[in-house]
């Protein structure tokens, strides 16, 4: 059983079934994120207050379909509260994936099989039919193959959206960004899909590796 699965009551709105390890490695999550509990982050009241709503809806944001977009700078806690979302909707029974962006692009091009355990469907097959997709650092999959990863990522976002899954986004882009590289029928997909929160907050993963360095010793204080 995996701890620290039900450390913030908000983000469940019916506790589900503690999940198992095979669970975490089945959905793809990184280890990292098994037991992160989302502590500290910014956005404000009505911030939180969505999460929370999100939360106790949790049900009908599977029926309809709807998943988050969280955009914000870097190591600010987005992948954490999508793994916790993406936890949760396997918890209550629903197939969860977890993928980067640029990993995707790379897959529909060369195959990747992901075993029996899901059909013998191949990882970019898998993301377009999953219940719950998290699709994690949406933005990067542009740095090298601009045009096509466009086109690919609508592809799978148009897909999921007229099959009702429900997609958990992270990016580290800010609207204007956003605007200049997708296209309008890009973000229109994305703005129908998903609830759009901002996160803002200092990087975490910094302050992790600096106590760490205090911790042994290796950083003055």
């Amino acid at each position: 059983m995996v701890r620290g699965a039900y450390m913030k009551p908000w983000l469940f709105a019916e506790q589900g079934r503690p999940l198992m390890r095979a669970d975490l490695i089945g959905m793809r999550l990184p280890e990292r994120c098994w037991e992160t509990t989302v502590k500290r982050f910014g956005g404000g009241p009505s911030v939180i207050e969505r999460l929370k709503s999100y939360a106790f809806n949790l049900r009908k944001m599977r029926q309809d379909g709807i998943g988050l977009f969280l955009n914000g700078p870097n190591g600010v806690g987005k992948s954490c509260i999508v793994a916790h979302y993406g936890k949760a909707f396997r918890s209550h029974g629903q197939s969860v994936l977890y993928a980067r962006a640029v990993e995707l692009v790379t897959s529909s091009i060369e195959t990747y099989p992901m075993g029996d355990a899901w059909g013998g469907l191949d990882l970019w097959q898998l993301a377009k039919q999953v219940d719950v997709l998290i699709l994690d650092d949406l933005g990067k999959e542009h740095r090298s193959q601009s045009s096509y990863a466009e086109t690919m990522i609508e592809d799978l976002l148009r897909a999921r959206y007229e099959r009702k899954g429900v997609t958990l986004i992270t990016t580290n882009m800010s609207g204007p960004a956003l605007v200049e590289t997708y296209k309008a029928s890009t973000l229109s997909i994305i703005k129908a899909m998903t609830i759009s929160l901002t996160i803002t907050g200092e990087d975490q993963r910094q302050q992790k590796y600096e106590a760490d360095l205090m911790n042994t010793g290796a950083l003055a204080p």
